[in-house]
């Protein structure tokens, strides 16, 4: 067992900007889920697991000399956590992720996010993904960071099972007849969209939608049909992606 340093509960602390998450290579994964799961498939990433003190019987037999055990009190893991409630643990963790490739938009249907925003959709479209066995997500370059801590917990770990790079929009279409399929409020109905056995879903920023550089890319918009006459302008991009996730599975005759 360790004690919590100044210096170590520093370090941690600066992994919640991206700029040190860079400079050290290292990431902070929080919570009792996420860190089980990664003792049981990546025990070899974890170099530090934080355990506040009635938590620590359960972790202590996981010390090894691949990552070490700090006791910490409640207090301490407060200042250490990026949430408003600490969680009983926090681990920090080597990055990994599987690259997205080029080919994979031909031999299966991937996403393609533009420009989002906020942490807990990108994490939650992650997990969308993971759900419903898409295994390809790329990013427009202003999309935020997959290893930020809000991304990480949203999707609870599905950022280390989904691959994903990022990527310009017109650099995967470039050389090959591909479908494009844009998510728009003016679209064809979802009805209208069968099988998709390959290609890009497009999905568009939280307040500004699909970009009209990824517009003028698409081959079709597809919308979903709603009740807008009574109130709600627009559905969020994570519920989103999830129903029309669900759709094209429906449409491929898997369940």
């Amino acid at each position: 067992m360790h004690m919590l340093s100044k210096s170590k509960a520093k370090f941690i602390r600066s992994l919640q900007l991206r700029k040190y998450r860079q400079k050290y290579h290292k990431i902070v994964v929080e919570g009792i889920k996420i860190l089980n799961e990664l003792l049981d498939e990546y025990p070899e990433c974890i170099t530090t697991i934080c355990v506040q003190n009635d938590w620590y019987t359960q972790y202590a037999d996981s010390d090894s000399t691949s990552h070490e055990i700090i006791r910490v009190s409640e207090r301490e893991m407060q200042q250490l956590t990026s949430f408003k409630t600490a969680p009983p643990v926090l681990a920090v963790v080597e990055p990994f992720f599987s690259h997205a490739q080029l080919e994979d938009v031909t031999s299966g249907l991937c996403l393609y996010l533009d420009a989002i925003r906020d942490p807990g959709n990108l994490g939650t479209i992650f997990r969308i993904a993971d759900w419903f066995g898409i295994r390809s997500i790329f990013l427009s370059p202003d999309t935020v960071e997959p290893f930020n801590p809000k991304v990480i917990q949203s999707s609870m770990a599905s950022i280390f099972r989904v691959k994903w790079a990022y990527a310009e929009l017109k650099d995967l279409v470039s050389d090959t007849e591909l479908t494009v399929l844009a998510a728009t409020m003016d679209g064809k109905p979802m009805s209208d969209f069968g099988e998709m056995k390959n290609g890009l879903l497009v999905l568009g920023n939280e307040s500004r939608g699909v970009s009209d550089e990824a517009l003028n890319i698409a081959t079709d918009c597809v919308s979903i049909s709603g009740h807008m006459k009574l109130g709600a302008e627009s559905l969020n991009v994570a519920v989103a992606a999830g129903i029309l996730c669900a759709h094209f599975q429906l449409m491929s005759g898997e369940s």
